[in-house]
C-alpha cells in the first residue's frame, strides 16, 4: 500500500525498487506492476569503515542512489497522502523530524527529495568518513541536522509535522494506529515507524481486513489507498494465480471473491454520502443501498451472515432496512442482530423492519373470519399445502410456523421491546410502503410475491431511531 500510495499521489514516471533480495507473497505480487526492480549489492563499507547493521547499509545505499539519480526517496513504511510537486523545484528538500512539541529536532532520511548530485546530499554522504558503526542515529539523523545548521541554504526545510506526525512514541503510536478522530488533512505522508521500539506490537496486528473494515482514521486512509483504482491495479482483473498465495495472508482462500466483496464495501462508502444498508435483500435490489444477503451470489450483493458480528465500523450507516428476515432467526440471534444494527447506525440513524405478525396468525384461528382471511387460507393451502384436501386454518398456521426456515414470529410489542433492549428510541408502527422519512418509503417487495393485499394482512412494519 505504501508503494501504491506513492504511485497514486506522486504519479512518478517510474518507481525504482532497490533490493538485494526480492520479496515474495501476495502483497509483493500486487506491488510488482508498479515497480522497476533494481538488483543491488548491499554496501559493506564506506570510506574504509565497515558497515554491519542493515539500517546503515540501507541508509548509505539510499544516499548513493539519490545522489546519482535524484528523485524522491521513500522508506517502505511511508504512506503518501498528497502530491510532492511543490517541492520539486528545489535542489534538495528534507522534512525535519519534530520532537514532542513539534519543534525541529533531527533529520530522518525516510523521506528525501533531491536532484542528481545535490550539494547537501553529497555533503551528507561525505560525512560518513566519520562513520560510527554502532550508532545508527548519529549518522542518519543527528549529523545531517548538524550539517544543516551550517549549510541551511542548501536545503529547502519542510515542516516535519506534515510528514512524521504522529511520532514513534507510545502516545504517537497509539494515535496513529488506534485513533478514529485524528485529522491527517495537513499531512503529506504518514510514517508507520515500523522499526521503532514498540511499533511492532501495532504493525503485526495490521492485516488486509483492517482496510476492509477500518476502525481508525489511519485505516480509513489506508483503505482508500488500497481500493482506489488506477491503470495498474484493478481488483476485477486480479490474476487467479494469487489465489494460491492467500492462505498465509488472509483467512479466506478465494482472494478474488474476497477482494471483490471488500471492494464493493469500500466503493459503496466512497460513492454514497448517505449510507444505507439492506439486510437479507433476496431479489429486492434497492438503488443507493448496500444490498446484502446470506449468500450474496449476485454481482452487487454483499454476502453477510446477520447471526454474526457485522464487520462494519461503528456509526457507519444512516439507514438500515430488512424485510421478512428477522423471523428466520432464533430470538436471541435476532436481538444480537438489532444490537449490531444499533452499533453501526450513526446517531439519529433509523432502522425499518418488516416482518410477519403473530397477531395475524392468531386471528386466522378465529371462528368468524373475514373474506380476506378466508381467501388467504385457501391461497396458502393451494400454493404451499397441495397434499391437504381441506382449506383449514390449523394447517395454514402450523405451516407458517414451520416452513421457510421460520424460527420466531414477532408481534409489534415484542419487536418494540427487543428494539428498546438494543438501545433504540422513538419506536413507531407504520403501514407498508409508508414512512415519515422519504428514504424509507416504498421499500417493501414481499407483496410482489404474495400480492399486496396478503402482505398487508401478514406483515407489520416498525421503525426506530438511534438517539
Amino acid at each position: 500500500m505504501a508503494i501504491k500510495s506513492a504511485y497514486d499521489r506522486i504519479r512518478p514516471d517510474k518507481i525504482f525498487f532497490h533490493t538485494n533480495y526480492e520479496p515474495s507473497g501476495l502483497f509483493w505480487e500486487l506491488s510488482k506492476p508498479f515497480l522497476t526492480i533494481n538488483q543491488v549489492t548491499a554496501p559493506t563499507e564506506i570510506f574504509g569503515n565497515h558497515i554491519n547493521l542493515i539500517q546503515h547499509k540501507a541508509d548509505v545505499l539510499t544516499l548513493e542512489t539519490i545522489l546519482e539519480y535524484g528523485g524522491i526517496a521513500l522508506d517502505l513504511d511511508v504512506f503518501v497522502l498528497k502530491s510532492f510537486d511543490e517541492f520539486l523545484d528545489y535542489e534538495c528538500s528534507l522534512p525535519f523530524q519534530p520532537d514532542d512539541n513539534l519543534k525541529p529536532f533531527v533529520f530522518n532520511k525516510a523521506i528525501a527529495i533531491a536532484v542528481p548530485n545535490a550539494t547537501f546530499i553529497k555533503r551528507w554522504l561525505a560525512d560518513y568518513k566519520n562513520f560510527v558503526a554502532d550508532h545508527w542515529y548519529k549518522n542518519s539523523c543527528l549529523r545531517p541536522w548538524e550539517l544543516y545548521q551550517v549549510f541551511k541554504k542548501e536545503v529547502n526545510l519542510l515542516d516535519g509535522a506534515k510528514f512524521f506526525w504522529p511520532l514513534w512514541t507510545e502516545s504517537g503510536l497509539n494515535t496513529l494506529y488506534n485513533s478514529a478522530i485524528y485529522d491527517y488533512s495537513n499531512n503529506y505522508t504518514i510514517h508507520l515507524w515500523e522499526s521503532a521500539p514498540k511499533a511492532n506490537d501495532y504493525v503485526k496486528k495490521l492485516a488486509l481486513s483492517n482496510c476492509f473494515y477500518p476502525k481508525s482514521t489511519f485505516e480509513t486512509l489506508a483503505s482508500k489507498i488500497f481500493f482506489e483504482p488506477n491503470d495498474k491495479f484493478n481488483y476485477a482483473d486480479l490474476d487467479l494465480k494469487l489465489v494460491t498465495l492467500t492462505n498465509s495472508y488472509i483467512a479466506n482462500p478465494n482472494i478474488k471473491e474476497y477482494l471483490k466483496n471488500m471492494s464493493l464495501i469500500i466503493n459503496y462508502f466512497n460513492t454514497n454520502n448517505v449510507c444505507k444498508l439492506q439486510l437479507g435483500c433476496g431479489g429486492n435490489i434497492l438503488e443507493g443501498w448496500l444490498n446484502t444477503d446470506y449468500y450474496g451470489n449476485e454481482e452487487n450483493i454483499l454476502p453477510l451472515d446477520v447471526t454474526k458480528s457485522f464487520s462494519f465500523p461503528d456509526n457507519s450507516f444512516a439507514y438500515i432496512f430488512s424485510e421478512h428476515l428477522i423471523e428466520h432467526l432464533e430470538y436471541l440471534e435476532g436481538l444480537n442482530m438489532l444490537k449490531e444494527c444499533f452499533r453501526i447506525l450513526k446517531p439519529n440513524g433509523r432502522i425499518r423492519i418488516s416482518t410477519p405478525n403473530l397477531a395475524f396468525l392468531i386471528a386466522l384461528y378465529n371462528e368468524k373470519k373475514t373474506d380476506l382471511q378466508k381467501s388467504y387460507i385457501k391461497w396458502a393451502v393451494d400454493n404451499f399445502l397441495p397434499h391437504i384436501n381441506i382449506h383449514d386454518d390449523t394447517f395454514v398456521i402450523n405451516n407458517f410456523f414451520r416452513n421457510w426456515g421460520h424460527k420466531f414470529i414477532y408481534d409489534p410489542k415484542v419487536l418494540a421491546y427487543s428494539l428498546a433492549l438494543a438501545g433504540f428510541k422513538n419506536i413507531e408502527l407504520y403501514n407498508i410502503h409508508e414512512s415519515n422519512d422519504d428514504n424509507l418509503k416504498n421499500l417493501e417487495s414481499h407483496g410482489k410475491h404474495i400480492t399486496e393485499e396478503y402482505n398487508k394482512l401478514e406483515s407489520f412494519v416498525i421503525e426506530a431511531v438511534k438517539i
